[in-house]
């Protein structure tokens, strides 16, 4: 069976490392598998878990979970790279097996990831709310670019072969992203130009442009409160985006379609109306008030993207 190495960022992650790493060790699968954490400087426990989970540890100081992966990228020797981050968990034993089936099935395939992020009860509102959606980022959800399916879609359980282009590609590569290291490679890997969402848009502007999404769902257990969200989110556009939007080759904004479809969101945020109906829908469809997260985040998400562009 093909090995595979899970390249992780790690800094200060006692809160959810040790549920992750735990879930790929308790993994039911026959071939080799390494997890190759890049760690920043961890001074709460963290690097002591890693130890206890046997993972190639890299000490990085690139303060950047993004480059990080690039750094973790070079020790890695797996012919499969798995791109996960320290709040993921695989949510059954045979998560690691059904991925690599999904992709082995498929040669036209670069990579596979899993259908959507597990949806527990037991999580707090704002992480099921985020599972529901399928994204983090109503933004994402509102312009097709979602990572993972959203509740409010059709039931499709098949395992499916999926063809992107520039244009149209979602915000692939990371929670879950199985992808073959020799095809990977072929991306802007190094340091100063990862982003995983980058590095996919590059594999599939060179034309390997077919992913496997696989039945299978992935738990985010992101934690966090609403302000702390909040937070990272502007943080996000500041750091990776605005500062960076001269290296960054996915864009958010490419054509006109896209930033009528940016208008169109901030009208149907304030709206209120438009966001409502959105979560009455699909508290019909699956039933928790977290959906009703989603009027308030949608109006936090214009503001806090806003005030990144301007201040």
């Amino acid at each position: 069976m093909n090995s595979v190495s899970v390249v992780m960022p790690s800094f200060n992650s006692i809160r959810t490392i040790e549920a992750c790493l735990a879930s790929i060790r308790e993994q039911e699968y026959g071939g080799r598998v390494e997890i190759v954490a890049a760690d920043g400087g961890s001074t709460d426990g963290t690097l002591n878990i890693l130890k206890k989970y046997n993972c190639k540890i890299i000490n990085e100081r690139t303060g950047n979970p993004e480059k990080a992966k690039a750094v973790a990228l070079r020790y890695a020797q797996g012919k499969l790279i798995l791109l996960i981050a320290s709040d993921n968990v695989l949510s059954t034993k045979d998560w690691l097996s059904k991925m690599v089936e999904g992709l082995e099935k498929e040669p036209a395939a670069v990579g596979a990831y899993p259908r959507r992020y597990a949806y527990r009860k037991s999580d707090t509102s704002l992480n099921r709310y985020f599972a529901l959606m399928g994204a983090n980022d109503p933004v994402a959800w509102f312009m097709g670019k979602a990572d993972r399916q959203s509740y409010l879609g059709n039931e499709n359980q098949k395992t499916k072969l999926v063809k992107f282009n520039p244009q149209n590609m979602p915000t692939l590569g990371d929670n879950g992203m199985l992808v073959w290291r020799d095809k990977l490679m072929k991306a802007r890997v190094d340091e100063k130009n990862f982003s995983h969402i980058d590095v996919f848009y590059d594999l599939v502007s060179l034309g390997m442009d077919k992913f496997v999404v696989v039945n299978n769902e992935i738990i985010h257990d992101s934690g966090e409160s609403f302000i702390k969200f909040l937070g990272k989110r502007y943080k996000y556009m500041r750091s990776l985006y605005v500062k960076q939007i001269k290296m960054r080759r996915y864009q958010w904004v490419r054509n006109y379609r896209d930033a009528a479809r940016i208008g169109l969101f901030i009208i149907y945020s304030f709206s209120v109306v438009g966001p409502l109906l959105t979560a009455v829908n699909g508290f019909r469809r699956k039933p928790d008030l977290a959906w009703f997260w989603h009027p308030v985040m949608s109006a936090a998400m214009v503001i806090i993207y806003g005030c990144a562009l301007i201040l």
